[in-house]
This record gives C-alpha cells, structure tokens and sequence, in this order.
C-alpha cells in the first residue's frame, strides 16, 4: 500500500480535542477524499450484550447504502470485524483507524477490491516502531475515531467502562453520539447520547436521493 501524511487534510477537530498531545502526524493509506464525507464513528462493544450485538448489525446493515457518508472505526471488536465486511459490501466509505503503525498493517485479501475501489482509508497516528497493539494504543485509537467523527453510534455501554468514559467526552466536546434505545444504556442516554430505534434509522439519517440502491445480502 502506498501511504502519506495528512496535511491540508488533518483534521481540525483532533487538534482541538488532543491539546498538547495531539499526534505529530498521521499516516493515510487509501483514499483520504472519505474525510470529506459526513463521518459516522462506530463502537461496538465486545460486552455488548446478545439482543444489542444484532441490533448494531442492523443498524450497520440499514445504513451501508449512504454513499456520501463514511463509518470511521477501530474495526478491532468481534463484532467491528462484522460490521466491516457488512459496510464492505455496501456503498459507504470505509475509515479504518488501526492500533499500530501503518507500515506494520496488512491488509485483509478479501478487502482487497473495497480498497482498490476507493472506498476505504487506513489512518494510523503511530511511529513505525509501534507494531503490536496494546490496551494504550487501543485508547488512544478510539479517541482519535471519535475525534475525527462528526458523530459517533455507541451500541453499547457498560456502566464505569472505557467506552463509556470515551462516549461522555464526545458528549463534552460537543460531538453528537447516538446509542441504542435499550434500557442497559440509560446511563449514557441520561448523559445526552439520544436513543435510536433501529427499525427507523432513516428518520436520524435521512436517505438522499445519489444513495445507491444495492442488492444487500
């Protein structure tokens, strides 16, 4: 793969958000146009529970014919690797934040044809020597997802958790962050995340008429 910096590109909001901390660079693969699209940060728990893991690949399912929107995710849960191969197989653009330096990355063969297509971006805001992904860089992966975000889907939850702790400082830096409308999420939903049902996510992401109409398996 050949990769870049981003430069004229960075995103204003990782800056804002990072503070003193923010990345000296991060390095693209793919097509970085996908930035220009309406980002949707995806998390998706590995605790998440039973009836909420088919409700996130509803979801996922249901809005995979937005073409001028883009998931942004770790894609490193279980159930992220699910809803990867689902988006792959729609018409949405792909972002893809890894853990670990770009160079140290391969990419899965049977994305082969979504990346050479033009509808995925591979970031990474490591130096070349970080080439095993650890609880830190996970961390701090999944802040640079939901900073880069316009907003961010949380299917899950767990109450004291990490990915809660991330959810509510997306809540504090202004982000919109949606969540499932289940009851084990009231904690976040008290906190300002807004619940969606998945059975009518067209009334939250409206579909425009340019969307592709697929033949979705």
């Amino acid at each position: 793969m050949k990769t870049s910096l981003l430069t004229d590109l960075y995103p204003k909001t990782v800056t804002a958000v990072f503070g003193a901390n923010t990345p000296k660079k991060i390095s693209a693969a793919g097509n970085t146009e996908l930035l220009n699209n309406k980002k949707i940060g995806l998390f998706v728990s590995v605790n998440c529970p039973g009836v909420m893991i088919f409700q996130s690949y509803d979801f996922v399912f249901k809005m995979r014919t937005r073409e001028k929107m883009s998931f942004i995710s770790g894609f490193h849960s279980p159930m992220e690797r699910e809803c990867l191969r689902s988006l792959a197989a729609g018409a949405t653009g792909i972002i893809w934040c890894i853990a670990k330096s770009l160079e140290s990355f391969k990419l899965p063969e049977d994305l082969g044809k979504t990346f050479d297509d033009g509808r995925m971006l591979i970031l990474s805001s490591f130096p070349e020597n970080v080439t095993r992904i650890t609880k830190e860089t996970s961390m701090l992966r999944n802040k640079l997802v939901a900073a880069i975000a316009d907003e961010s889907f949380f299917s899950y939850a767990a109450p004291g958790g990490k990915t809660e702790k991330l959810c509510c400082e997306a809540l504090e830096w202004g982000k919109p962050v949606f969540t499932l409308k289940e009851p084990e999420n009231q904690g976040i939903i008290d906190r300002g995340a807004v619940p969606i049902d998945v059975n009518n996510v067209e009334s939250y992401w409206p579909k425009e008429d340019k969307d592709v109409e697929l033949e979705l398996s």
